[in-house]
């Protein structure tokens, strides 16, 4: 048990408290998340992978402390998870450490079921009005008011991720849930990890971005987006992290360890689909189909350098008689200025003696889209696209149909073209209030636009003098 004059540490302290009080091991990542949170009165939203110690260190230690560090305030606390049985365990991790803790041998119980835990304050003789509490219930149940709501894994697959599931879900959890600390200007801890890209946590993001809203929210995969660096290598050494993966589906590496809410009606571009680009058979060319080899460049035009920004994607592809259209090559760079952009567009145009190209229009690219398809010797050559929803349906949809028809190559030894591999994968269909949407689920989505409007300026597949288009794009 520790001593009086360490007390005021561990009541300042989550990180000290975590591991001196309840002995929970943790990591780099933890202590990060921990340094960040700490003291805030924000509501939080963690998304960390799986098994990453989310329940012990954020369900358990973190109501935990919320106890230890108020002995002259009762806090009250709600435990939600997605059903009543995972709310009870969470009950009972909390419990058994009440109990068999010394450093709570001060609390004592006033009462206790496997769905309640109520405790006297220390120093209070057993004042009925002066009792901390802790309640579980599962998701959408309309409880008392509290101080603060631990929304643990309060999604899950078996609710389905169709929209109109996911309304419900949704409706559940802000509708009756997220109200009962309104009352005491209370907090919300979520954690877990993302079922679709319009989940909670999704809602989270978009009021952050649009309304400023007071919450905080952190995002923590099992390692980097090149797979090289673990963000838990105290448990999940990257050699563990890659055993793991090869036993899994990718649509589950990609959403439960990677925090990525990809496939099955979400996915633009699922792994079967982008696999037939990626294991593409493209035989060498004959001397005849090289004189009909012709070019083509898409262009996603960025203007910022700001962190998280957009990179600007050149993508260029070929087609040529009996084969399927072919990635040539890549530039992908941020931070360029609209002059250099204009010139490298130029350079690429001598290069490979571009036939058509396709600029996107769009907000601080408009002009420099006009100065393109403006310009002496881009004139006739580039044209300008306008990024509205049907036409990202058009173009896109042209790339599925490549797919599905094996007349698309992705070769991967393309510089950037396992980039655009990753933007595929992570590329979907999204139905917000009732409207589709084109978007990355996570991340940048450049190289997937770049490599649209290529094809689109292909305009069909392989043709020649003799040989017209066995079907043709729109």
């Amino acid at each position: 048990m520790m001593g009086l004059q360490f007390d005021g540490i561990y009541k300042r302290s989550f990180r000290l408290f975590c591991r001196d009080i309840v002995s929970q091991p943790m990591g780099k990542i933890h202590e990060e998340i921990i340094d960040k949170i700490e003291g805030t009165k924000n509501h939080v939203a963690i998304q960390l992978s799986r098994g990453f110690f989310k329940t012990y260190v954020f369900s358990r230690a973190y109501p935990l402390w919320l106890i230890y560090r108020s002995e002259d305030k009762p806090v009250h606390i709600m435990v939600q998870s997605m059903n009543q049985d995972q709310a009870r365990r969470i009950l009972s991790l909390i419990r058994d450490e009440l109990t068999s803790n010394p450093n709570f041998s001060k609390y004592q119980f006033k009462k206790e079921t496997d769905k309640y835990i109520e405790l006297y304050l220390p120093g209070t003789n057993k004042d009925n009005r002066r009792t901390h509490k802790i309640f579980s219930t599962p998701l959408g149940t309309r409880g008392p008011h509290v101080h603060h709501l631990i929304a643990d894994d309060v999604m899950k697959d078996e609710q389905g991720r169709s929209p109109a599931n996911m309304n419900i879900l949704k409706q559940e959890f802000w509708n009756s849930s997220a109200p009962m600390v309104n009352a005491l200007g209370g907090q919300i801890f979520l954690v877990g990890t993302p079922l679709a890209v319009n989940d909670l946590f999704g809602d989270v993001h978009e009021m952050i971005i649009k309304n400023n809203a007071n919450w905080e929210e952190y995002y923590y995969p099992a390692c980097n987006t090149e797979e090289t660096v673990s963000n838990f290598p105290e448990v999940y050494p990257m050699e563990k992290l890659m055993t793991i993966k090869k036993n899994l589906p990718s649509w589950t590496w990609q959403q439960e360890y990677m925090l990525i809410p990809v496939g099955g009606a979400d996915a633009m571009f699922p792994a079967e689909l982008l696999n037939r680009a990626v294991d593409c058979d493209y035989t060498p060319l004959t001397e005849e189909e090289e004189k009909h080899r012709e070019y083509f460049l898409g262009c996603d035009v960025a203007m910022s350098s700001a962190s998280g920004s957009d990179y600007s994607a050149f993508v260029v592809v070929s087609k040529a008689p009996n084969h399927p259209i072919r990635l040539e090559y890549i530039w992908h760079e941020k931070g360029v200025s609209e002059g250099e952009q204009i010139q490298k567009i130029k350079d690429i145009k001598r290069m490979y003696n571009i036939r058509r190209g396709i600029i996107e229009r769009k907000g601080l690219t408009y002009a420099m889209a006009g100065a393109v398809t403006t310009d002496s010797e881009l004139a006739g050559i580039m044209e300008e696209w306008n990024p509205t929803n049907e036409e990202k349906s058009r173009v896109l949809g042209n790339v599925q149909i490549l797919m599905n028809k094996n007349m698309l190559c992705i070769p991967t030894e393309v510089a950037h073209s396992k980039d655009l591999i990753q933007e595929l994968t992570t590329f979907g269909i999204i139905n917000l209030d009732g409207n589709q949407r084109y978007k990355s689920l996570a991340g940048h989505d450049d190289l997937v636009i770049g490599v649209a409007l290529s094809i689109s300026a292909a305009g069909g597949w392989v043709f020649d003098k003799k040989i017209r288009s066995t079907m043709l794009i729109v």
